[in-house]
C-alpha cells in the first residue's frame, strides 16, 4: 500500500509525492516504483513529475529477502493546464474614440471560465472577446485568468496605454463680406498641435490661424483636424460655420432743377438693399441731406459750371460696405440780354448800361464809342456798367455804339455789337 499527496493534479506546477505504507511483520523488503511512464524509482518515499498530461498507473512492488512479492497500484491524473495569452488590437490608443479589443487566445487546454481584471482588482468581463473603452488617460494593466473544468488555472498580464487626444475650440467671426479676409483660430492649451482646415470643395489649409479670402457667397461648413505629438487626432465638423455676403453696389439716380439762377442737383440712393449706414461725399461742392424724412437724398446747389464727383457708401444689415463713385458735369447757362436805352439821371431806374440777367463769365470786355468812332468808355467789370460819363463828364444824349466780348464758363467766346440810346 502507498499514500499519494494528491492523485489528481494540474500539469502546471504538479508534483506527486508517494509514501510506502506497506507492513511486514518480520524481516526486510525492497520497493520498486513503476511510475506508468516507463520510469522506475526505488525508495520508501519518492517524488515524481510527468512530462505530459495524462492518466498514469503507478505500481509499488515490494520484495522481501525471502523473495516474497506484493504489488499495489493506483491511478493518478495529470490534467492539462491552460497557457493564458492575450491578443490586443492596439495596446496604445488615443483617448478619443478608444476601443480596446482584448481576445483570449489561450492554448494547451479548453477554457471553461475566464476573468478579465483591470488591476488591481476591478473585474471588467468574462467573455472570450472583450471590448473596453477607457474614460481617462493613463497606463493600465489588463489581467486575464483562465480556468479549465478541472480547475487548472493560468494568469497573464499586459500593459496598455491611453494617451491624450487634442482638445480645442475654434474662434472667429461668423459673417464675412465677399473678397474680404477670413480668419479662424484654433484655441488649445497644447502649443504642439498641428491643424488642417477644410472648406469642402473650396480650400485646404495647414496651419493656425486659418487665413483665406471670402471669394464665393453663401454658408460654408468648416472642418478642422488637430493632431498632437502622440499622433492622436480630433476632428471638429462645424456646419455652416461662416457665411459670406455680397457687398452692396450703390446705385445713384439724379434730377436737376433751376432755382433762383442756380442749379439744384439732387442725388438719390435707389439701391435695393436694407441699409444700416449711408454716407454721401461730394467734391468740390458740399451737399445737404434730405433729413430724417428722406435720408436717401442729397441736394447740391450749383452756381457755376462744374465737374462734380459724388460718392455714395452703403453699409448693409450684414455689415458689408460698398462704394460707388460717379462724376457729373453741370453747365450753368448764361441768361442775359442787352438793353437799347438807358437814362443816367440818378433816379435809380436804368442809371447804368450793363448786362441784365444772370451772368457768370470767365472774361469780359465792354467798349462804348461815340458817333465819330471815338472810344469814350471801357470796362472789364460785367456788373458795374457805363454811367453815361466820359472822363468824369456827362456825355450828350444821343446814340452810341457798344461792343461786348465775353468768355463764358464753358470757355465759349461771345461778341455782341449794337446801338445804344442815352436819354436824360
Amino acid at each position: 500500500n502507498f499514500q499519494i499527496n494528491n492523485s489528481s493534479q494540474c500539469f502546471k506546477g504538479h508534483q506527486f509525492s508517494l509514501t510506502d505504507n506497506s507492513v511486514l511483520n518480520s524481516g526486510t523488503y525492497t520497493n520498486v516504483w513503476e511510475m506508468g511512464d516507463a520510469s522506475v524509482k526505488n525508495g520508501s518515499t519518492i517524488s515524481h513529475k510527468y512530462l505530459n498530461p495524462g492518466n498514469y498507473n503507478i505500481k509499488l512492488i515490494t520484495n522481501t529477502q525471502l523473495n516474497c512479492k506484493d504489488t499495489f497500484a493506483n491511478i493518478v491524473n495529470v490534467f492539462a493546464s491552460p497557457k493564458a495569452k492575450i491578443q490586443i488590437n492596439d495596446s496604445d490608443q488615443c483617448l478619443l474614440n478608444n476601443d480596446f479589443q482584448f481576445n483570449d487566445i489561450s492554448t494547451n487546454a479548453t477554457v471553461a471560465n475566464r476573468q478579465w481584471t483591470l488591476t488591481p482588482n476591478t473585474v471588467i468581463g468574462s467573455a472570450m472577446q472583450l471590448d473596453y473603452t477607457f474614460t481617462t488617460i493613463g497606463d493600465y494593466v489588463i489581467q486575464l485568468m483562465v480556468e479549465t473544468n478541472q480547475f487548472c488555472r493560468d494568469t497573464v498580464r499586459q500593459n496598455v496605454k491611453v494617451v491624450p487626444s487634442p482638445d480645442f475650440t475654434v474662434s472667429g467671426a461668423v459673417k464675412y463680406c465677399q473678397k474680404e479676409p477670413i480668419r479662424l483660430e484654433a484655441i488649445s492649451t497644447d502649443p504642439n498641435n498641428t491643424y488642417n482646415w477644410q472648406i469642402p470643395n473650396e480650400i485646404s489649409f495647414n496651419g493656425n490661424p486659418f487665413n483665406s479670402i471670402a471669394n464665393t457667397l453663401g454658408s460654408k461648413s468648416v472642418q478642422c483636424v488637430a493632431t498632437n505629438s502622440f499622433g492622436c487626432q480630433t476632428t471638429l465638423n462645424l456646419n455652416n460655420r461662416i457665411a459670406v455676403y455680397p457687398k452692396p453696389v450703390p446705385i445713384i439716380d439724379t434730377s436737376v432743377r433751376m432755382i433762383n439762377n442756380n442749379l439744384v442737383a439732387e442725388f438719390y440712393d435707389i439701391t435695393p438693399v436694407a441699409v444700416s449706414v449711408r454716407g454721401w461725399n461730394t467734391s468740390p461742392l458740399t451737399g445737404v441731406l434730405g433729413g430724417a424724412s428722406n435720408p436717401n437724398r442729397l441736394s447740391v446747389t450749383i452756381s457755376d459750371s462744374v465737374t462734380l464727383t459724388v460718392a455714395l457708401t452703403l453699409t448693409d444689415t450684414n455689415n458689408c460696405s460698398g462704394t460707388t463713385v460717379r462724376k457729373f458735369f453741370f453747365i450753368v447757362p448764361n441768361n442775359y440780354y442787352f438793353p437799347n436805352t438807358f437814362s443816367p439821371n440818378e433816379d435809380g431806374i436804368n442809371d447804368q448800361f450793363n448786362i441784365v440777367g444772370f451772368n457768370k463769365v470767365k472774361e469780359f470786355e465792354m467798349m462804348i464809342f461815340n458817333r465819330w468812332g471815338e472810344l469814350i468808355f471801357k470796362t472789364n467789370d460785367p456788373v458795374n456798367g457805363w454811367n453815361g460819363k466820359s472822363k468824369g463828364e456827362d456825355v450828350p444824349i444821343g446814340d452810341y455804339l457798344y461792343t461786348i466780348k465775353l468768355k463764358d464758363l464753358n470757355s465759349k467766346i461771345i461778341i455782341k455789337k449794337g446801338m445804344l440810346t442815352l436819354l436824360r
